[in-house]
């Protein structure tokens, strides 16, 4: 049976066949002794020799021995998982209920806080989601705990813009203007706070979609899709 060591096993072999001529040189594997041929003479060469009366069956073994460097032993399984790239169960539980709780709190405060109006904003907040979920159908895109992260902050932020609006027709409405005035002057008025509202977001998506990674760059992403 042959071997070859590498350029630096090679010369530590080679010193020490030189000292122990005539000597049993052991092979250990985890304390215990696989084989202990006898040195002949120097092996200068990194390479050499093991001979004996081998039968097929033990020259087989000692070869897969010394290549893998690993002794038979009985493997016991104490747990087995399968993990697959699926949010588990508690986390698509989690995330749902998450999001129907912002939604409906949001709902609750815009009609509470503005009437009728509130519940326009509520109209366009559900068409706002469901251009969002038909957006992610189209594209085949994965819902991740990041994305859902982003959607429950798209639902707290959707309703800004007329949030706004409407608290600038109720300041207008207090300096004794028409409703019809008020209103004109209310959407023109929060015509930048909208814009930069809505700019403000994109900005800060696309650094974090371009020197984030992982789940901040696709929370980005998800959180940015609703300017």
């Amino acid at each position: 049976m042959s071997f070859r060591f590498d350029t630096t096993g090679a010369r530590k072999f080679g010193d020490y066949t030189a000292a122990n001529i005539g000597a049993p040189f052991a092979i250990v594997l985890d304390n215990e002794v696989i084989s202990a041929p006898v040195i002949q003479s120097h092996i200068p060469g990194g390479s050499g020799i093991i001979t004996g009366n081998f039968d097929v069956e033990g020259s087989t073994q000692l070869a897969v021995l010394l290549r893998a460097g690993a002794l038979p032993a009985e493997m016991t399984f104490l747990e087995e998982r399968t993990i697959g790239p699926e949010l588990g169960a508690d986390s698509i539980a989690a995330g749902r209920i998450a999001a129907l709780v912002a939604g409906v709190a949001v709902m609750i405060y815009m009609v509470a806080s503005y009437g009728l109006f509130g519940m326009f904003a509520n109209i366009a907040l559900a068409f706002n989601m469901a251009l969002i979920f038909a957006a992610l159908s189209a594209v085949g895109g994965t819902l991740t705990l990041p994305g859902i992260a982003g959607i429950v902050l798209t639902i707290g932020m959707a309703v800004d813009a007329n949030v706004l609006v409407f608290e600038r027709i109720r300041e207008e409405l207090r300096v004794n203007k028409n409703p019809a005035r008020a209103i004109e002057l209310g959407y023109e008025r929060a015509l930048s706070a909208r814009c930069c509202s809505r700019w403000a977001p994109v900005r800060c998506g696309a650094l974090r979609s371009r020197w984030a990674s992982g789940s901040s760059r696709r929370f980005s992403r998800q959180s940015t899709s609703r300017a």
